[in-house]
């Protein structure tokens, strides 16, 4: 909680930072161009190749030791420290790991537009980024992924309300850490596990029902 905390003031103080950095960030008026990456179809090319690039990439951390450990250290920190792994170590190269690739998609991104500006470096980018990961479900490369694409087409949904855009994400989060603590990739699972309880509560008070109605008969 504490390092989400820090990120999120980073990311303010980022800000600050690149506003006032005129020289070399331009300040409000940003970095202008910046080479493109062609038209809107190569554009597109580069962007799915190197989504498809990091997918695999983490995909494959998952599967591995690395994937491994990060699980055992989300299910029991304690019991992974007594193993002789450093959560601590653990926890700072994943943050670095993520940081890189963060500033690839950055990259691209700025490649893309051909301009950059302090605007998109704020919390509702970070707020954004979380919406995503939760929305989607935690824990799961997949996970990431469906929540980008739900999360993503929310604003065309509500255009009509991007003044609230930060409003509205921290009520999903909320929704979602109530309702669905999987994410969106775990309700399929959640449904199930709510229709069994259903279904056993059913049958019980069936069956305190019947004992109940023998009773009176007898």
């Amino acid at each position: 909680h504490y390092l989400a905390i820090a990120t999120l003031a980073f990311a303010i103080i980022m800000r600050v930072v690149l506003e006032n950095a005129t020289p070399i960030t331009g300040g409000l008026n940003g970095i202008v161009g910046i080479p493109g990456l062609g038209t809107p179809r190569s554009g597109f090319v580069v962007v799915v190749a190197l989504a498809t690039i990091l997918y695999c990439a983490a995909v494959l951390v998952d599967h591995s030791r690395v994937g491994r450990i990060l699980r055992a250290l989300g299910d029991d920190e304690r019991a992974m420290a007594s193993c002789g792994i450093n959560p601590q170590a653990i926890r700072t190269a994943v943050f670095v790991a993520s940081a890189c690739l963060t500033s690839i998609a950055g990259s691209v991104y700025a490649h893309f537009l051909t301009y950059i500006s302090p605007e998109p470096f704020d919390v509702d980018m970070s707020v954004l980024f979380v919406t995503m990961m939760l929305v989607g479900g935690t824990g799961s490369v997949w996970g990431a992924l469906l929540g980008a694409c739900i999360v993503g087409v929310v604003p065309a949904v509500l255009s009509a309300y991007a003044s609230y855009s930060a409003l509205l994400y921290g009520v999903a989060i909320v929704a979602v850490l109530l309702f669905m603590p999987r994410g969106a990739l775990g309700l399929p699972r959640q449904i199930r596990l709510t229709y069994s309880r259903i279904r056993r509560n059913l049958s019980a008070a069936r069956e305190r029902a019947g004992a109940s109605e023998a009773a009176r008969v007898e």
